[in-house]
């Protein structure tokens, strides 16, 4: 014979779940851990920032330095290599205008030294001047003279050289003046197998007086 089972009995009602009570710790202390928390990631990665950047700062602040400096230089030289030009015009010009006849007195003494340069070679020297013409080159108000010279052996007068041989001495002698004089022909005759006489058509560069 089987034996029955046991009645059942009442069950106990089951606890509701409840949520252990906070810490101070909780309530307090970790909002502001959380919050206080990326800030100070924030500043940190900040700092490491700035510090792996200021090398290259540097650097920057080193080469814009660099770069002016180097500007400024150029800048000078440029400025010297003009100066350098301007004062080469500037001399340039200066010793063109010196080579001009600047009064009168400066060409009646040129013809003093043709003239004796002539007697030294047993010459007879003899100018005829034209008439002025005015020229305007630049800021320079100029005046052209046109001059004619017919020189030939001094009657009277015996020389080792021949007349050929003192007429280009002569001519030479006028060539190398310091002087502007542009000789614009030369007619050379001769007879007998000699020279016998040199015209030389000239024109002397002066400066015209100022009013």
């Amino acid at each position: 014979m089987k034996t029955p089972p046991p009645l059942p009995t009442a069950q106990t009602p089951a606890r509701p779940l409840t949520r252990p009570p906070q810490t101070n710790f909780q309530r307090k202390v970790l909002p502001r851990l959380m919050f206080i928390l990326p800030f100070a990631c924030s500043t940190t990665l900040l700092w490491w920032s700035l510090d792996r950047i200021r090398p290259v700062i540097r650097e920057s602040e080193e080469l814009t330095r660099r770069t002016s400096k180097l500007t400024q230089q150029i800048e000078e030289m440029e400025l010297r290599r003009k100066t350098l030009e301007s004062d080469n015009i500037v001399g340039r010009y200066s010793a063109a205008m010196e080579r001009h006849f600047a009064t009168q007195e400066a060409i009646a003494g040129w013809l003093d030294e043709l003239r004796d340069k002539a007697i030294t070679l047993a010459l007879d020297f003899s100018p005829r001047f034209g008439e002025a013409e005015n020229q305007t080159v630049g800021a320079e108000n100029l005046v052209l003279v046109p001059v004619t010279f017919e020189v030939k052996p001094a009657l009277g007068i015996q020389s080792q050289r021949n007349a050929y041989q003192r007429l280009l001495e002569f001519t030479h002698f006028l060539a190398s003046h310091p002087k502007r004089v542009d000789l614009l022909r030369l007619n050379l005759a001769g007879r007998n197998g000699t020279a016998a006489k040199a015209t030389y058509n000239l024109q002397l560069w002066g400066i015209a007086p100022k009013p």
